[in-house]
């Protein structure tokens, strides 16, 4: 009968079919993998989900019923099975989002299927509730089409939309796929799997075809609407391949240099800190030598071992030793005998000896070499050290050593800060310092999210082969990816530190590393999604509005160019470049006279003063009231051949260089923009002035580096002649000579040492006040005052307060007390001041003397380095140097003031950062 036939033709049935053929295909296709055990045909690629068996029984039941849907005649049996299908697919929908929403997954999903395991913590064989979402909006879509008796407009309509939402949600999932940074895979989540995304795709365009001539009657013939339509439809996904080519091709390279990017930092932070880690080794091996084979210092220790009762050898050691830890980074020196007898501990009452150091004491005594002892656990307070220990070498035989100096290293001092530093914000960052332990690899440091992590926590070399610090211990060297001691997945760059046993990791957290790709990947997708719905809603356009086409393309193609004057204006007003556009005038010869100004800039008006509306239509002559406007010919040479111009000026009203680029916008007319050079002319001055000093100074330390180096040399030839006639007087003169001229190389390398770490290895500010501070250097200097027997009187300054790094003002005092009493001369009655005194807003710091004085002519030498007025004084004319060194670092001056030879000096300088406000004065 007729009455069981509803008649329904379908424009798109060719289409619907397909993808419906294809939607149930996946379904298919993934119950078959499930069976047969073949993963690959449920999900696309290793380590994605899987989709689950219910989700694609009811991909295979939705495609039939949508591919009976599409028939030309829609039979009572197949309107029933499409009905029963959406109702069946609404409601499974709604208690999956329901259990899901509890915590629930059912076995039921699994359909007798043996499923087990996880994909980046989510069980797998369940529905995702994202595709139990997406089933809710294709029931709803699919149910709104069949027949009603009313309202079947807006019925259609909004299965129409609900199609397209459902083709949108889906297009962002498989572009997240596409870039490789799939969505909601976070924790026990699950999400939708790829093959889900491309089956509910492929039904959100069967609805959207089923729903769309209903919803948008098109008044056309049938065939002629479907043969565009088809067109148009090619045209789409074109351009929609396109566009997510593109997209994939731009992230992917976007992606590869990001990470190149991240390689290159983490190897230069790496870089950084593996070098200073050789330095500080270096460093602390170089401190222990210089004691190793020190003869007089060799000569006291053995004094105060023979004798323990020589208060004199004692004095002297610990003064030595005790200056050397208050001004090196070791928190114990310690001088034992050659039994391993503790005779010298600087400070006192610390732990013993470590059992460990004990160990290495007669490994030292045996071997007469330096030795470095690497992190170690005091087994007496349980503290985590290191040390370096010296052998203290006979004078007489330097084959027997008397002892061991052992330096005591704290590394919570300076090395386990310097390794928690990083230095670009981070949360994740973190540096590891380790070295092999048999099967394991030990961390030396306190770790950043574990504590208790020094010598305490162990990586299995074999059971972890994933943590860069494993790949580290076994050789890899560069960047590397693995899973770290918290079990999260890290970037890092692993490299073995040269000249040590440790290894160094420095890692981020690929959350954090991959954090800007991820937003880009969003930026992306969304990008693509507009320009895909920007695409489909162009071919919907062109669909419906053919007739006015063109019109519209005149009306785009206007409002393109306003949009381009707009950006231009926008453009030419907020240039901080100034910027001026003129237009030439011509002679009745056509020679250019002169140009008038027809625009200017915001910019422009802060560089000349001059405002836009005053410029507007001003020629160049009034301007400047001058003959001729300057720089006429080259601008006319621009106006009339369009070749661009560039050149440098200074603009004496202003007291400013710019860079003045010139260009034609069209015959007869140029711009001019203006950029104010002034900051990199001083910067290029200031670089000058830095290399020359540069220069300078090599060669004051090649020169005064060479003379030592000429004794040796020369002596050397004299000893080879004094031990072929076996001279013995000579030869002890010849070794004197070599000694002392070594000796004054060493000097001088030790005080340019000191001069380069100035401003680089600082101490914590502390504050002080000057009278304090004075007396620790007139302790310090105590010596050769008493021995000159110089009267020192120093101001009453008890309310000024200082802050800074205590040991280097100390030096500036110092240095220039000693300096005074080495220039005193012959004065009957020595005298130094010191002192400050007021000079407008700035206290003025000085040392006063009434020794030698200093020639006026020789003033402008006395800071520079090996500078030294006297030849024949000790000393290697560094002093004043490290002076002026210190006081500029403290955004200070110093300077000379003296009349003459024998009528005193006096140095006066400020310290602008280091000063504080007076007690008694203004707060």
């Amino acid at each position: 009968m007729k009455d069981d036939v509803i008649r329904d033709p379908i424009p798109y049935g060719i289409l619907v079919r397909v993808c419906a053929s294809v939607t149930a295909g996946a379904g298919i296709a993934a119950l078959i993998g499930w069976a047969s055990g073949l993963p690959s045909l449920t999900s696309l690629g290793s380590g994605r989900i899987p989709m689950a068996p219910s989700t694609a029984l009811l991909f295979v039941l939705y495609g039939i019923a949508i591919f009976l849907r599409a028939r030309p005649t829609l039979g009572r049996g197949a309107h029933r099975v499409g009905l029963a299908v959406s109702i069946a697919g609404a409601l499974f929908a709604l208690l999956v989002l329901f259990l899901s929403s509890l915590g629930i997954h059912a076995k039921a999903e699994h359909l007798g299927f043996p499923i087990a395991g996880t994909v980046g913590g989510a069980p797998t064989g369940y529905m995702s509730p994202v595709a139990a979402l997406f089933f809710l909006l294709a029931s709803l879509s699919f149910l709104a089409l069949f027949p009603s008796p009313s309202n079947r407009p807006r019925r259609t309509m909004a299965a129409w939309c609900l199609a397209c939402l459902l083709i949108a949600a889906c297009f962002v999932l498989l572009l997240a796929y596409l870039f490789g940074t799939p969505l909601f895979y976070v924790g026990s989540f699950i999400p939708p799997a790829a093959t889900t995304c491309v089956a509910f795709a492929a039904l959100g365009i069967a609805l959207m075809a089923l729903s769309g001539p209903q919803a948008w009657p098109l008044g056309e013939p049938v065939g002629e609407v479907a043969r565009a339509s088809y067109a148009l439809v090619l045209v789409f996904v074109l351009l929609a391949s396109g566009i997510v080519t593109a997209g994939h091709l731009y992230f992917r390279n976007f992606e590869k240099n990001y990470h190149g990017e991240v390689g290159r930092q983490l190897s230069a932070i790496a870089d950084l800190k593996a070098s200073e880690l050789v330095r500080y080794r270096t460093e602390r091996l170089g401190d222990a030598a210089i004691f190793s084979r020190n003869i007089a210092f060799s000569a006291t220790v053995r004094r105060f071992l023979e004798n323990p009762a020589d208060g004199e050898a004692e004095g002297r050691l610990r003064e030595l030793l005790g200056k050397f830890h208050l001004h090196k980074q070791y928190d114990q020196i310690r001088l034992l005998d050659a039994q391993g007898v503790t005779r010298m501990v600087i400070p006192a009452s610390q732990p013993p000896v470590s059992a460990v150091i004990s160990r290495r004491i007669q490994e030292t005594l045996r071997s007469g070499e330096v030795t470095f002892q690497d992190f170690y656990r005091n087994e007496h307070d349980q503290r985590i050290y290191m040390a370096v220990l010296a052998p203290i070498l006979d004078g007489k035989d330097e084959r027997r050593a008397m002892g061991v100096l052992r330096f005591r290293i704290d590394p919570e001092t300076y090395l386990y800060p310097f390794l928690r530093r990083w230095p670009t914000p981070s949360r994740s960052a973190e540096s590891l310092l380790l070295r092999r332990d048999g099967n394991d690899a030990l961390i030396l440091n306190e770790l950043k999210f574990r504590k208790n992590t020094a010598l305490t926590l162990r990586v299995s070399l074999e059971e972890e082969r994933e943590n860069p610090a494993v790949k580290a211990v076994l050789g890899r060297e560069g960047i590397v990816e693995g899973v770290d001691y918290r079990g999260v997945a890290v970037v890092a760059d692993v490299r073995a530190v040269p000249g040590s046993p440790w290894y160094l990791v420095s890692r981020m957290d690929q959350s954090e590393v991959y954090a800007q790709v991820r937003e880009r990947l969003w930026w992306l997708v969304v990008l693509v999604s507009v320009l895909l719905l920007g695409s489909a809603a162009g071919v919907g356009m062109v669909w419906r509005q053919q007739g006015v086409r063109h019109y519209r393309e005149r009306y785009e193609a206007a409002e393109r160019v306003q949009e381009s004057e707009r950006k231009f204006r926008t453009l030419f007003k907020g240039m901080t470049e100034g910027v001026a556009l003129h237009e030439v005038v011509y002679g009745e010869t056509g020679e250019a006279v002169d140009y008038r100004i027809l625009d200017i800039n915001l910019a422009y008006e802060l560089h000349t003063g001059l405002s836009p509306e005053r410029a507007r239509g001003v020629l160049a002559s009034e301007l400047y009231g001058t003959g001729a406007p300057p720089y006429l010919a080259e601008y006319d040479r621009v106006a009339r051949s369009g070749e661009p111009l560039v050149f440098e000026t200074y603009f004496p009203p202003m007291k400013k260089h710019f860079s003045i680029s010139a260009v034609s916008p069209k015959t007869g007319q140029f711009a001019t923009v203006f950029e104010d050079i002034t900051e990199r002319i001083r910067r290029e001055e200031e670089l000058k002035q830095k290399t020359a000093e540069l220069e300078r100074f090599t060669y004051t330390v090649s020169h005064d580096l060479k003379s030592p180096l000429v004794t040796v040399k020369a002596f050397l030839g004299y000893l080879e002649q004094d031990l072929s006639r076996s001279d013995a007087g000579r030869i002890v003169k010849d070794m004197q000579y070599i000694r002392a001229a070594a000796d004054k190389m060493g000097q001088l390398l030790d005080e340019l040492l000191v001069m380069s770490r100035v401003g680089r290895v600082v101490h914590p500010p502390v504050r002080v006040t000057l009278r304090d501070l004075l007396g620790e250097v007139l302790g310090l200097v105590a010596g050769p005052i008493a021995e000159r027997r110089v009267e020192v009187h120093v101001s009453d300054e008890d309310t000024l307060e200082l802050i800074g790094d205590r040991p280097r003002l100390v030096e500036i005092w110092q240095n220039l007390v000693e300096n005074a009493v080495k220039y005193m001369g012959d004065q009957a009655s020595p005298r130094i001041e010191i002192g400050t005194e007021r000079r407008g807003l700035d206290t003025v710091f000085f040392v006063r003397d009434n020794g030698m004085g200093i020639d006026p002519r020789h003033q402008a030498k006395v800071f520079g380095m090996f500078e030294k007025l006297d030849p024949g004084s000790e000393g290697t004319g560094l002093g004043l140097a490290l002076v002026q060194r210190i006081v500029e670092l403290y955004r200070g001056t110093i300077w000379l003031e003296s009349k003459g030879p024998g009528q005193g000096a006096c140095f006066l300088f400020t310290l602008p950062d280091a000063v504080m406000k007076q007690a008694k004065g203004v707060t």
